[in-house]
Formats: C-alpha cells, structure tokens, sequence
C-alpha cells in the first residue's frame, strides 16, 4: 500500500519538524538544551539550573506551525512579559489538531 501525505513538505521542513518532535541537545553552562530552543531567551544567571532549562526549553504548538486558530485581532499586552498575548479559537480544527499532537509528546498531556 502506497502512502502519501496530502501536501508533501520539502526535506529542509522534514528535517526542522524532526528538531521540534526529537530535538538534537546542546550542553551549555552545565544546562542542557533542545538545539532548536537556544537563543531564545535567558532565565538569568541567579536562576537555578533546573529552572533555566524549563523556561527555555518549553514550546507552544501554536508558535512553532501556522495555524488559522490565532485571531488576528490581538487584545491583550502583557507588562510584565512585554509581549502581546495572543488568542486562540478553541473550537477551530487547528486548534483542536493542535492539542492532540501536544498529547502526543513526551511529558504532555498526561
């Protein structure tokens, strides 16, 4: 049996989706680091190791694929973060779609 997906990705996303779902590691000031998330921020140099790499670790399904589920209308701003805060329809299917694969990773939705 012959199977294909719908729409075919080229190797390069192949290779970027494989980073998300099973990261390489890095080992960096005696943390350890999913490659992909490197670079993305510091939880600063008082914060305990285990701390650090919870913060920088941690993925959100919805900011790592294009989805329809994010309302382009974004109302609220966090001062603390100073990041808008965006909203989700919860009953679009990418949304949905969306919280299965979360279930399906290691750690999630247990």
């Amino acid at each position: 049996m012959e199977r294909r997906t719908k729409n075919q990705v080229s190797v390069g996303i192949a290779n970027e989706l494989l980073q998300v779902f099973w990261p390489d590691f890095i080992e960096e000031s005696g943390c350890v680091f999913a490659a992909f998330q490197r670079g993305t921020g510091s939880a600063g140099n008082d914060t305990p190791k285990t701390e650090t790499e919870c913060f920088i670790n941690h993925t959100h399904i919805m900011d790592e694929f294009l989805n329809k589920a994010t309302f382009q209308h974004r109302e609220n701003i966090s001062k603390e973060l100073d990041e808008i805060e965006e909203i989700y329809d919860e009953s679009h299917p990418d949304f949905v779609a969306a919280c299965e694969l979360g279930k399906t990773m290691p750690g999630c939705g247990q």
